[in-house]
């Protein structure tokens, strides 16, 4: 399902690809998940997000920055580089900061709810991962979305489609 029809009331948590299609101009999702996060902003969508998602997000801005900065440069050689060079990683900060400054005032002035991620979703987390082939963080995801009694999520990862458990709703038409 489209996240341009979502019109649930009762909230929809967000995966982290949602907020980087929005950051970046030259993703085929850019609009779609720009037009949905207006919507948040808007108060006309509730939504969650957890701390990990945050973090997840903060990673890919330093990454997508400093790879606009040294497009050549592989990821691994990238992450060095922003390790070693203090006027990059400066730079890769100041888009972090502002997204950051974005998340503030969606928590504050939307219907965005940030979750904290305890000990006892990553515990929930492990069974969930085995059962549906997860990585860590999607299956940490689909935990906080147990745990907080959430059954849709935004995102473009096709491994949620599968899922039982939650209604996906995509950027793009189909999954």
């Amino acid at each position: 399902m489209n996240i341009q029809e979502f019109n649930q009331g009762e909230g929809i948590f967000i995966d982290t690809n949602i907020f980087i299609y929005h950051l970046d101009k030259s993703s085929p999702h850019h609009q779609t998940s720009t037009n949905f996060l207006i919507q948040v902003e808007c108060q006309q969508v509730k939504a969650f997000i957890s701390t990990l998602v945050i973090d997840e997000i903060f990673y890919s801005c330093l990454l997508l920055k400093g790879s606009e900065i040294y497009p050549e440069l592989s990821i691994n050689a990238l992450k060095k580089r922003i390790n070693s060079d203090k006027k990059l990683i400066r730079e890769c900060y100041e888009v972090v900061e502002t997204v950051f400054n974005y998340i503030e005032m969606l928590r504050i002035v939307s219907s965005l709810t940030i979750l904290e991620i305890n000990f006892e979703i990553i515990k929930c987390a492990l069974p969930i991962a085995k059962k549906y082939n997860l990585f860590p963080r999607d299956a940490i995801h689909l935990s906080t979305c147990q745990m907080f009694g959430i059954h849709h999520i935004a995102t473009n990862d096709t491994h949620f489609q599968d899922i039982p458990l939650l209604t996906v709703w995509t950027p793009s038409r189909t999954l």
